[in-house]
């Protein structure tokens, strides 16, 4: 990745909540979310951490190719609580698809078992349980059909490595621009169209918050998914 391009996904960060407890900002896709093999290019945490002016720690992790709401704790304290709310399911992730075919249940909740093979840095997943795979559900619900794609919200408590993603190509309905897990063709800015809209949690005086994270203006395909949801008003 060139600097040029670096600086300009930076340019597309957008803070959506800056509280003394924590930070909410929307990610582009194509960004790293944390450090790691390509550590050298530059990162959503020490983009932030630098830009904040102290210590982050993420808590909620996106992949690069995906776009949308990324949650880091400022305090220690949070940390522990974000991490007791998520143990008691008071957490509520919801992430957007588009997803190539058309889904013909309006809702339904998948189940697999899950492998992360770190060589092949891949979700390989299995219908029925296996020895160090773990169960993994997600819930979707049909928010819209297009001609050749569907519109998906879905929910899952706590997050696997490429869960969605791997749990919707096994489905039948690989996430466009997925090409890692069975899609057509590439987008051209390497994202896929998969979005971490909405998250729902209580916050250290227990009151109920949610934040949401606007969908990429750059690519045609998620404005029609932005009318299609503020027609559902979800």
């Amino acid at each position: 990745m060139s600097e040029d391009q670096k600086s300009n996904l930076f340019k597309k960060i957008k803070i959506i909540e800056d509280h003394n407890d924590y930070l909410i900002v929307n990610k582009p896709g194509g960004l790293l979310s944390q450090g790691g093999r390509d550590e050298e290019e530059g990162h959503l945490l020490s983009y932030l951490q630098k830009l904040q002016k102290q210590k982050l720690h993420l808590l909620t992790r996106i992949d690069r190719p995906v776009s949308g709401l990324v949650m880091l704790s400022k305090l220690r304290g949070f940390n522990k609580h974000y991490q007791s709310i998520q143990e008691k399911e008071k957490v509520t992730k919801t992430y957007i698809a588009l997803v190539e075919g058309l889904v013909e249940e309006r809702s339904g909740t998948l189940t697999h078992y899950l492998y992360h093979h770190k060589k092949l840095r891949k979700a390989i997943l299995e219908n029925g349980p296996k020895e160090n795979y773990d169960k993994i559900e997600l819930k979707y619900t049909v928010l819209a059909k297009l001609d050749r794609y569907s519109i998906l919200s879905t929910e899952i408590l706590n997050g696997r490595f490429h869960q969605i993603r791997s749990q919707l190509a096994q489905f039948g309905f690989p996430v466009k621009g997925d090409v890692k897990y069975g899609a057509r063709r590439g987008n051209k800015d390497r994202s896929i169209n998969l979005h971490s809209y909405k998250i729902e949690f209580a916050d250290r005086s227990n009151q109920r918050l949610s934040f949401k994270a606007k969908f990429p203006k750059d690519d045609n395909l998620w404005n029609i998914v932005s009318e299609a949801i503020e027609k559902n008003k979800f």
